[in-house]
């Protein structure tokens, strides 16, 4: 999804590119929202073992009925909040693209769960190629960003249909044990999980979009695309290391000794990156989006800075998860959200996009204070 952002911002230029990038948000957070923390219940459940073919199918079932309805919800918000005659065909395709998406996601957690590492990858790696190649195509022939969105479905399908059609197996189980009933009532604290994680990712974006011009939104999007890479670091560091943590929840001694060992590589792998990266800001945006972008700079290397207490929170979000405190941990990702938003409305007025991008570092630092607390008093009670 970087390379293909990249790819339509340089076709379409600023104001266009905050269009693709508003509607995009509306579906990272309502509907791949709605069915990332399924998929948060399905890897955590394989990788204790505690499932069968039934668990599967019928969370399968009920994330493809949430992430419909969450589209339905995209198409109506695109259709009152974009104010262009092309918004019904946007939210709707965009709807329809993030459904594909949640089916990946979902069946990629599966294949984590159960250490399948290389499929998942492959499935991973197979939509991200099919979504290039069809961004290329669709903007060649002036498909313009509706072609980009729908290039984004396509190719995410093909990624889904690779993944869904051979899943994992249960591993053979201990005598006597039988697999956990799945409860709707179990389902409800992963739909609030993912919805807030959703909204705390990309809820700004909708907000800049809603409060400033669209060249803004193309300025804070290109500059959150520097985040990408981290984001991809740190969603395959987590997908191991959440599976990993999810087989020691009775062991606490040896959970705390892994949650204080991840962070400590996940900051050795990520902080040389940032260095480079923030140093190299102006040459990278050039060299990517070109020099209408110029203004993304001061976005991005204040986004780059909010890396660090990224870095440091991220594996004890997966410990909190990996041990049944994702309630816990949704409040934090609702806090953050919080002031993430009232910053951004107080400070994109007055700084555009860079006031969007100090809004976000605020929020990292909060959410970093709020994790490091929840994560003592989780060792307190074990």
């Amino acid at each position: 999804m970087i390379v293909a952002s990249v790819l339509v911002a340089r076709a379409v230029g600023p104001s266009e590119f905050g269009v693709y990038s508003a509607v995009m948000a509306m579906g990272t957070v309502i509907v791949a929202g709605s069915g990332g923390g399924l998929g948060l219940l399905g890897l955590r459940r394989v990788a204790q073992n505690d499932f069968d073919d039934a668990f599967l199918r019928r969370i399968g079932l009920a994330n493809l009925v949430i992430t419909l309805c969450a589209a339905v919800v995209v198409l109506v918000l695109a259709q009152l909040t974009l104010g262009i005659r092309r918004s019904f065909l946007l939210g709707g395709l965009c709807g329809l693209a993030f459904v594909a998406f949640s089916a990946t996601s979902l069946a990629s957690g599966f294949h984590s769960g159960a250490r399948n590492f290389g499929r998942a990858a492959l499935g991973e790696g197979l939509s991200a190629a099919s979504v290039i190649v069809l961004t290329i195509i669709a903007l060649a022939v002036g498909l313009g960003v509706g072609g980009a969105i729908l290039a984004f479905g396509l190719g995410t399908a093909s990624g889904a249909v690779f993944l869904w059609w051979r899943l994992p197996k249960r591993a053979e189980a201990i005598a006597g044990q039988s697999v956990s009933p799945f409860r709707i009532a179990q389902v409800v604290p992963f739909l609030a999980l993912g919805l807030a994680a959703g909204g705390y990712l990309r809820l700004d974006t909708m907000v800049v979009a809603a409060i400033a011009e669209s060249s803004v939104v193309g300025y804070y999007a290109a500059a959150y695309r520097f985040l990408g890479v981290f984001n991809l670091l740190g969603s395959a560091f987590g997908t191991v290391f959440f599976s990993r943590l999810s087989q020691l929840s009775d062991n606490r001694a040896e959970w705390q000794r892994v949650r204080r060992q991840g962070t400590l590589l996940f900051i050795l792998a990520v902080l040389p990156l940032l260095a480079v990266l923030f140093l190299s800001a102006p040459v990278v945006i050039r060299a990517l989006y070109g020099q209408r972008f110029g203004a993304a700079v001061a976005p991005a290397r204040w986004l780059l800075l909010s890396v660090i207490p990224y870095c440091l929170y991220w594996p004890s979000a997966h410990a909190l998860n990996s041990s049944g405190y994702e309630r816990r941990w949704t409040v934090i990702l609702v806090g953050g959200c919080l002031i993430d938003t009232a910053l951004v409305v107080l400070l994109v007025p007055y700084w555009g996009a860079s006031g969007a991008a100090m809004a976000w570092l605020a929020a990292e630092l909060g959410v970093l204070v709020a994790t490091i607390l929840a994560v003592r008093a989780s060792a307190s009670r074990a």
